[in-house]
């Protein structure tokens, strides 16, 4: 059964379909393709606040025609995608299109992956939940004409604090977890758990 997920920020995070969009990213709304720039600079708007620090990230949407691959298209693990050594679904081997397509797909049917081991690359960000405090990571693979991102939410297997333990957001990082879905209220989401994430 396919289950539409909500996904947050994953991030645009923590984890429906249309084509690129000009929407601010926010934590319900990972899997719904947006521009890099205004992810990251969200992300960094975040960060410098925090720090006092002044930012000057541009934030004007693109508008764009390129439609997003459909799911169906690929159907399952893409056989490029196939790891080894542990890994069920290696995404940072093949061209960012079919890289895009393959986590499209994963957040399109959720079941067909779940747990299933999940290395991927991409760029870090967060989003904190201001009424909870909690926080979201996330790591963001775009297309190849930079257009559009999917990304998926990592929850680390250690305890760990924000910023002290994070690279900066937009800093290239790998991520291996298990892919799994959670519910939060009413909302499914997607992400890689018991995972372990370093700057690359």
């Amino acid at each position: 059964m396919r289950k539409r997920l909500i996904p947050a920020l994953c991030i645009a995070l923590a984890l429906a379909f249309t084509g690129c969009s000009d929407a601010q990213p926010a934590r319900r709304n990972i899997n719904q393709p947006t521009g890099v720039k205004e992810v990251l600079a969200s992300g960094i708007a975040s960060q410098s606040s925090e720090t006092g620090a002044e930012t000057t990230a541009e934030t004007t949407a693109v508008p764009v025609t390129i439609e997003p691959p459909k799911p169906e298209d690929f159907g399952g693990i893409h056989e490029k995608f196939k790891g080894t050594d542990g890994i069920d679904i290696d995404l940072t081997k093949g061209n960012a299109n079919l890289v895009y397509a393959q986590v499209y797909s994963m957040m399109y049917t959720p079941e067909e992956y779940t747990g299933k081991k999940v290395k991927m690359q991409g760029q870090f960000t967060f989003y904190q939940d201001k009424a909870t405090g909690k926080y979201y990571y996330a790591c963001f693979i775009s297309d190849a004409a930079a257009c559009c991102t999917q990304g998926i939410e990592f929850i680390p297997s250690k305890k760990v604090k924000y910023p002290a333990d994070f690279p900066k957001v937009g800093t290239e990082i790998s991520v291996t977890g298990v892919f799994c879905t959670y519910k939060e209220g009413d909302d499914t989401f997607a992400a890689l758990k018991d995972a372990k994430f370093k700057v690359v």
